[in-house]
């Protein structure tokens, strides 16, 4: 089975063509999935803002190839697609992070690394460019203020 990380999706998603796939192969999802409601709930906008539709709402163990397991909420969307979405509400769960790795420069005569940091702040987060030759006393002061630093 495929999936897909978006990290810009606060939901995770599961087409209707995977489980019915999951059952022609004899998957018995009664006995895996908890039902968890009906989908309309809560409106969930896709990136245009634009209301988007789900049948139901479900819980289901996912295991990660080189990662974790979890159980994880799942909205079950009508489509023909095989690949489930795999959003933000599942990826620590799952032992999913993304990384941001340094990014050097090829000027010779800079020769200085570039990269990015995350700053969480209660619920807001920040990308903060920051260079090898810059002042880190902002980042030294968000630690000692208990700000979490990754």
């Amino acid at each position: 089975m495929k999936a897909l990380i978006d990290t810009g999706s606060v939901i995770s998603i599961i087409p209707v063509g995977l489980l019915k796939l999951a059952q022609e192969l004899g998957v018995d999802m009664d006995s895996m999935v908890t039902m968890l409601g009906e989908a309309e709930e809560n409106q969930v906008l896709d990136a245009s803002g634009n209301p988007m539709k789900f049948l139901m709402r479900i819980a289901v163990d996912i295991k990660v190839k080189g990662a974790k397991q979890a159980k994880v909420h799942l909205h079950i969307q009508q489509s023909s697609d095989t690949s489930i979405l795999i959003g933000t509400n599942a990826m620590e769960a799952l032992g999913i992070e993304v990384t941001l790795k340094p990014e050097t420069d090829t000027n010779q005569e800079t020769q200085q690394s570039t990269f990015k940091k995350t700053v969480k702040v209660r619920s807001a987060t920040w990308l903060d460019e920051l260079r090898e030759d810059k002042d880190w006393s902002p980042v030294i002061e968000a630690v000692e203020k208990d700000v979490e630093v990754e």
